[in-house]
């Protein structure tokens, strides 16, 4: 598969059983333009095909997962194996057709709408994984939105973690082009619990660790943390340049605390490049 192309997978159901196919998880630089279902008949134990499209927008590892669930019961849940896709570069040698849009325009991090929560909604229709939008930053050029939001898979004892997840748009339906888990995208999840808010002291020893940054200042939001032998916190924040525009740009600020050490900056990222 290069990028720019489109690729259709087909799944086969049992209309009868109540089961149906749904996205479950959806990584690397493939974008899930939506799907469609054909319905022949109500025989019972008719089999019937569900059409999945995908557009390469990247080169590199790729992968999409699906599961079936009957939505009266939605914990009920079937996975398929996770299905590896290499995109190679387009015939013209690029290899990412959406570089152009994703830099520059983003808004500072803000509460979401009941307009962000209705595209939000249409959007993201996976099974067996629920999120909940805790902020987003859009790019009104390109309508394009990037929301932080918090996961919690549907099996039982799962626990909450954090996410990103772009949304684009098709004429005027939205789709998802990413989701990005905080830490580790390789690891289950990311490996980091929810974002929470931050408390008064905890933001103290935040800007302790930021310390003074000439030409620039930090709003912090809120925060998600991994323990691994000392703390790692993600955390999200808008960023003020002191430039004669007064710019306020989303990003992701990285925290470690050792186990023994102290709080420590250790890197600050635009949302659009994570």
């Amino acid at each position: 598969m290069k990028v720019g192309e489109r690729r259709v997978i087909s799944l086969v159901c049992t209309p009868s059983t109540g089961y149906e196919w749904y996205l479950a998880e959806l990584s690397g630089g493939l974008v899930f333009l939506g799907s469609s279902f054909e319905r022949s008949g109500a025989a019972v134990g008719r089999q019937e095909e569900e059409d999945f499209v995908f557009l390469a927008v990247k080169a590199g590892p790729a992968s999409v997962q699906f599961a079936k669930c009957r939505p009266f019961a939605p914990a009920d849940i079937i996975y398929d194996e996770v299905l590896p896709i290499e995109i190679e570069p387009a015939e013209d040698g690029k290899d990412e057709i959406l570089s152009t849009v994703k830099v520059g325009g983003w808004s500072e991090f803000r509460t979401c709408t009941d307009e962000d929560i209705g595209f939000f909604k249409q959007a993201v229709k996976l099974i067996g994984v629920g999120y909940t939008p805790v902020c987003v930053t859009t790019q009104a050029s390109a309508r394009r939105f990037i929301f932080a939001v918090n996961g919690r898979p549907v099996t039982a004892n799962s626990h909450e973690f954090a996410a990103f997840i772009e949304i684009g748009f098709s004429g005027t339906t939205p789709y998802i082009e990413r989701i990005v888990n905080v830490g580790n995208p390789g690891a289950p999840y990311g490996g980091y619990g929810p974002f929470i808010e931050i408390t008064a002291d905890e933001l103290q020893a935040f800007q302790i660790a930021i310390g003074n940054r000439i030409g620039t200042s930090f709003t912090l939001l809120s925060y998600a943390v991994r323990i691994i032998a000392g703390a790692e916190y993600t955390v999200l924040a808008n960023e003020k340049i002191s430039d004669k525009d007064a710019t306020v740009y989303p990003v992701v600020m990285k925290f470690t605390w050792p186990a023994g050490g102290s709080l420590e900056l250790t890197d600050i990222q635009k949302v659009y490049t994570l």
